[in-house]
């Protein structure tokens, strides 16, 4: 069988420049040029497009010991010194690594620490000035780092704003670099770059070294990462420092930007914002003015169906980046081994077949007696296949009760209203630290 055809481009280029701005712009073009299965070039290198919900059953089903992930990431992982990182391991050593991290990704997880959660976010913004403009990209990324690290250590570790920064830094240069391929490599021996790299490893070997000293916890995530590393000759001290900045990292691309977006839609949105708060306050109501639990939430209308339309509308994780393990056919087409394929997941999202005039935010789609998202494999904001998130469970958890306490207790206002915003993608979907916001508590004895 022949291979997939080629997409058009320009000389040298390729398809580049239709990919360098708005990647997910790009693909969703290029898909509807080509069909479900295509290539593409860019400059030297060539990849194998695959987009549908077919596609997503393929990848979840028959296809899933076709391709492999590790490819993708060994370069970061090198970086790392951590060849035991589950986002790099295959088969069965990859079902055995994520068995174990469950434990500590989980729903049940965040539901059990909800309170702890709530506290975590009263502690954040009761350090915000009282209606002063912040970044709500900053905003965004704070809070959820404030409570993944609760999530995962059981306590919330605060980073000053010089140290949050070098996180953030540090996380973008390595993705962008080692990943996405956006920047050269030399961009990691520059000064600020190796400056902000210094910062974030201290940090990681001084959480290391606490976490040596505390006896008197044995279950946390960091406990348990360090057992491994003590117990298996296999692993080596150098690999906990990328484990324990996971829960700094984790959230960065994921939960936290589609907090951002959710943000950006109420603020511009009025009669959806009074629509979700109305909601959201009347479920407090008949819980005595506490909030409810997450599986009680999420029966609340308005915020299951924003919650589930961002992450349809703006899909953080919108492509998985593989490899072919063997030569296999799809369609019609041959891909051979070793090709570099590019699962676009989250194509169904704006399909028209699924998703009733996509580009529109709807928060209703997700609600009875539409329930859109129910066509099989067209819902994939977490990707799909065996890498599929592991954190999904716990993130929906986490925005849940993060959206319903906010809006509860806060205005949100954008600082600048119907202005429209660039997406970044850096590497993943995001706006830029100019959409601000300011934060209005709603009852007293809050904020300061």
């Amino acid at each position: 069988m022949p291979e997939a055809p080629l997409s058009k481009g320009l000389p040298l280029l390729g398809n580049m420049l239709d990919l360098m701005f708005n990647p997910l712009q790009g693909l969703l073009e290029l898909c509807r040029n080509n069909g479900p299965i295509f290539r593409f070039r860019a400059l030297t290198e060539e990849f194998v497009v695959m987009a549908g919900t077919d596609v997503n059953r393929f990848l979840s089903e028959e296809g899933k010991d076709c391709v492999y992930s590790g490819e993708f990431w060994k370069d970061l992982v090198a970086y790392w010194h951590n060849p035991n990182a589950l986002i790099a391991l295959d088969g069965q050593p990859h079902i055995d690594e994520r068995r174990q991290w469950k434990h500590y990704v989980s729903r049940e997880v965040a539901h059990n620490e909800q309170q702890g959660l709530i506290k975590a976010i009263e502690d954040y913004t009761h350090t915000l000035a009282n209606d002063q403009p912040i970044s709500a990209r900053r905003f965004s990324r704070t809070l959820v780092t404030r409570e993944l690290s609760f999530l995962f250590t059981g306590k919330v570790i605060k980073l000053s704003p010089k140290l949050g920064d070098a996180i953030i830094d540090y996380q973008r240069v390595l993705f962008n670099t080692l990943l996405a391929r956006k920047y050269p490599r030399f961009i990691l021996h520059l000064p600020w770059f190796r400056n902000n790299e210094k910062q974030v490893n201290a940090f990681a070997r001084q959480l290391i070294e606490q976490t040596r000293n505390n006896k008197t916890e044995s279950d946390t995530f960091y406990h348990w990462a360090l057992r491994r590393v003590t117990e298996d000759k296999e692993r080596n001290e150098a690999e906990l420092i990328a484990t324990f900045l996971t829960p700094f990292i984790a959230g960065l691309d994921t939960v936290a930007n589609t907090l951002l977006f959710l943000i950006r839609e109420i603020t511009e949105n009025p009669a959806l914002y009074q629509r979700l708060q109305k909601e959201i306050d009347d479920e407090f109501r008949h819980n005595d003015g506490l909030i409810s639990s997450p599986d009680t939430l999420r029966k609340v209308p308005a915020l299951f169906g924003i919650i589930q339309e961002t992450l349809r509308r703006y899909p953080v994780a919108f492509a998985n980046m593989r490899h072919a393990r063997c030569d296999f056919e799809y369609k019609g087409c041959t891909v051979k081994k070793g090709s570099q394929i590019l699962f676009f997941t989250a194509q169904p999202h704006f399909d028209e077949r699924y998703f009733s005039q996509p580009e529109r935010f709807d928060i209703d789609r997700f609600l009875p007696p539409r329930s859109e998202q129910k066509t099989r494999y067209a819902f994939s904001p977490y990707g799909r296949g065996p890498h599929i998130c592991l954190g999904a469970a716990m993130a929906e958890s986490l925005l849940l009760t993060s959206v319903a306490y906010l809006l509860h207790h806060f205005h949100f206002n954008a600082v600048e209203p119907g202005k429209k915003f660039k997406y970044l993608f850096d590497p993943s979907l995001s706006l830029p630290d100019s959409f601000k916001i300011r934060l209005k508590p709603r009852r007293t004895g809050q904020c300061s």
